[in-house]
């Protein structure tokens, strides 16, 4: 695909791929998609996010089975490389992965506990880092799994479970907040834009911060209205909750308007070329002009757990 187009990825390996958010490629999964490493057949992990590189590669990273990771990589959008399976004591289980600073950076974290902190780079999407870790103690606070990657600002800030907050000049070594978070809710999504990093969450949580260590304008919203996706759109910031979305050209003053996809989980989204693209359990796929009204277009047998926007060459 020469121009722009959206990306799926998710549940049992699969990928996807839509130039306009309606038609969709037919899926790929993991079943039969080859073999790993040390030739077992048919790898079915899950990815769990996507992140491209504009005009060149997007990948998709994500756990597989107790330990380790999965990956894959496409030019098109339509042709995916097979999963590789990264497995040992090294490897880790990656929750998300960004671009910014010339490189792909991922982290993740041990489930169910969140105690530790999973971490690598790529220069191309191709060729990674050796996975790092760090473990948090009982009584350390410098340390823990994170969930989310956003880059921005010249750094790198990665959120977990808890209030937890981390920053990295490189993706390779990072620092974590010793202040004790004064949140009863946590964070589940960041993102960055208009100078700013943002950060949403459980019930109706955002907040805002220049440098991903000091953050202010922390807000509470309704109980219950989890936002679960964050994006910029057209220099607005967009976040999705089941029930109701909020904007912001700033972070820190919000408009909440009910949207129709009340009671069916947040809307996993992404911006391009005019359309909100957006994914629901089961399977379903969704677009919209406005980010409220929402439209079935298609639906697949596996959930969708990422979406992503890939501007073409």
């Amino acid at each position: 695909m020469a121009g722009g187009y959206f990306i799926g990825a998710g549940e049992n390996g699969v990928r996807l791929s839509s130039q306009d958010g309606v038609k969709w490629s037919p899926p790929t999964t993991g079943e039969g998609s080859g073999a790993d490493k040390k030739g077992n057949q048919g790898v079915a992990g899950a990815f769990w996010a996507l992140a491209s590189k504009p005009g060149q590669i997007a990948v998709a990273v994500g756990p597989y089975g107790g330990a380790g990771w999965i990956r894959s990589h496409t030019e098109d959008g339509v042709n995916w490389s097979d999963i590789e399976l990264l497995d040992g004591d090294d490897a880790g289980r990656l929750l998300d992965v960004c671009y910014g600073g010339d490189q792909f950076a991922a982290v993740g974290s041990e489930v169910p506990n969140y105690i530790t902190c999973y971490y690598t780079t790529s220069k191309n999407g191709l060729e990674w880092k050796n996975v790092q870790s760090l473990h948090r103690k009982r009584d350390d606070k410098n340390a823990g799994g994170l969930i989310r990657v956003e880059y921005g600002n010249d750094t790198y800030v990665g959120i977990g479970r808890a209030g937890k907050l981390a920053w990295s000049a490189d993706g390779q070594k990072w620092s974590f907040s010793d202040k004790k978070q004064t949140l009863d809710q946590s964070l589940i999504e960041i993102c960055y834009g208009n100078g700013v990093f943002v950060g949403v969450g459980l019930h109706g949580l955002r907040m805002t911060s220049v440098d991903g260590r000091e953050w202010s304008h922390i807000e509470k919203g309704q109980e219950g209205e989890h936002i679960g996706s964050i994006i910029v759109a057209n220099g607005i910031f967009v976040g999705m909750a089941p029930g109701a979305t909020y904007f912001s050209e700033d972070g820190r003053e919000w408009k909440r308007i009910a949207n129709n996809r009340a009671g069916a989980g947040a809307v996993k989204i992404a911006y391009g070329d005019g359309v909100f693209v957006g994914a629901q359990y089961r399977g379903q796929l969704l677009t919209s002009r406005d980010a409220l009204t929402w439209t079935e277009t298609d639906k697949i047998d596996q959930d969708i757990l990422a979406i992503d926007y890939f501007a073409g060459s």
